[in-house]
């Protein structure tokens, strides 16, 4: 009993340090937008495009696994994205496994390059998917700039 009481005591004690440890790793990458490109209707024949203001913020939480999140600051709700990470970027993808089935079929991929920083930041492309049979969701493609906190 006496030795089952010290490695406890040992566990808590070092339970803080590493909660700690694994919290120091995540890094945050702040992305904004100013302008995204829409397709406004994606007949492959004939796609036709516009340019419309979009001051997205997002915040993306990357822990050096594939599971990672992210957060709309529009929206301020934490959602679950997987991450690739490869030389020269680093790429979230939206997982949509919790959405209800019939949701509008919406799903972004974000990409920072992180081989191309300049000053504290770095460029950032967000491609949104979608069918574009809604009229709140057209595909679109956004470029930005990150701040890795």
């Amino acid at each position: 009993m006496r030795r089952f009481r010290l490695v406890a005591i040992t566990l808590l004690a070092l339970t803080p340090y590493a909660v700690a440890s694994a919290a120091d790793q995540e890094t945050q990458y702040v992305c904004s937008f100013q302008a995204k490109v829409e397709m406004t209707n994606v007949s492959p024949s004939s796609p036709r495009i516009k340019i419309t203001d979009d001051k997205g913020r997002y915040t993306f939480f990357d822990n050096g696994t594939k599971n990672g999140a992210y957060i709309s600051l529009s929206l301020g709700v934490k959602r679950p994205a997987v991450v690739v990470h490869t030389k020269g970027y680093v790429a979230f993808i939206e997982d949509l496994s919790g959405y209800p089935a019939g949701a509008p079929s919406n799903h972004f991929v974000m990409t920072i390059f992180t081989s191309e920083r300049y000053g504290l930041r770095y460029r950032a492309v967000m491609s949104v998917h979608s069918a574009g049979n809604s009229d709140l969701i057209y595909p679109s493609q956004a470029i930005g700039e990150c701040t890795r906190i």
